[in-house]
């Protein structure tokens, strides 16, 4: 990690128990899910069926095409964080943000169900952190560009470091840009089933599903990325509201003595935004999952 090169990792998911249990074709029938998932943005909760019946019979003729991008299903379902274990070199005790108090930790692990020919623009992850996914089903087409890359050939829109998903289209960019590209290209590289990506602090990624994929996937803050992570965390408070600058703070009162050379004169003085503007990170988990029981229970 400390070089800060993306690498495909391999021989950490052969004993997963999620390499039998989350193959769609057994996971729709999975009774720790029986209440379902919920697609992309819309938070639109459907049963696990449903979804498997739309990816083997429907997604091939939408343009627009449903991905299960799901941030609190270890809250809504405990039990599935049992199904795979973290590889002691990305292991938890080494991730910064877990000492954050939890109403202020941003969301950090998601499972992913996503049909053939979808996938995600260019972006960089938030605050950059640092990532790994471990892909279960499928197949995934990865496209990379270093932290140094200022803009994305043939990108409109400039997501820099922004938690915002209405990105230029995964699919097209590789299928009408990528081939007219002669300098500038990407890094590139295909992760199957069993692999695990590692996508370090600051690095562009856009990727493309080349089948129908399920992954997990954890986000973290190390000792090789803590000082990026604090840039744009401050950077992100004014705009982003209180729990942000929250988090940041949290961090400085407790890493600051002991990593003295990543903090300035500046970075001590400052104070997030005024308490009651905004809302914090547990207050939205809060009422995102309050949505989600009262679709369950039939209110909606």
């Amino acid at each position: 990690m400390e070089p800060g090169i993306p690498c495909i990792v391999t021989g950490v998911m052969d004993k997963w128990k999620a390499m039998r249990a989350w193959r769609l074709e057994k996971f729709q029938n999975d009774p720790r899910i029986k209440e379902g998932v919920y697609i992309g943005q819309r938070e639109e909760m459907i049963p696990l069926r449903v979804y498997y019946d739309y990816i083997k019979n429907h997604a091939h003729k939408n343009k627009s095409k449903w991905m299960v991008f799901m941030p609190d299903v270890f809250d809504l379902y405990p039990s599935l964080s049992q199904d795979y274990t973290v590889p002691d070199f990305f292991s938890e005790d080494d991730d910064f943000m877990t000492k954050v108090d939890e109403d202020l930790r941003l969301d950090w692990r998601w499972i992913i169900m996503a049909p053939k020919k979808s996938g995600s623009g260019w972006h960089v992850d938030p605050a950059n952190t640092t990532r790994w996914l471990a892909l279960v089903t499928g197949a995934k087409l990865w496209g990379l560009y270093p932290p140094s890359q200022y803009h994305i050939p043939g990108v409109k829109n400039n997501y820099y470091q922004k938690r915002d998903y209405e990105m230029d289209d995964a699919y097209n960019w590789w299928v009408y840009t990528r081939p007219h590209l002669f300098s500038k290209q990407p890094l590139e590289c295909v992760q199957k089933a069993r692999e695990m990506m590692f996508i370090p602090s600051g690095w562009w990624h856009s990727v493309v599903n080349l089948d129908d994929t399920v992954a997990v996937t954890q986000n973290f803050c190390n000792k090789y990325s803590f000082k990026s992570c604090l840039k744009e965390l401050k950077e992100q408070a004014d705009s982003d509201g209180l729990f942000i600058g929250k988090t940041f703070e949290q961090l400085r009162d407790l890493y600051s003595n002991q990593y003295q050379g990543y903090f300035d004169k500046d970075d001590m003085n400052f104070h997030a935004p005024e308490t009651g503007i905004g809302k914090t990170a547990h207050e939205i988990k809060e009422k995102r999952i309050e949505k989600l029981k009262e679709i369950l229970s039939g209110k909606y």
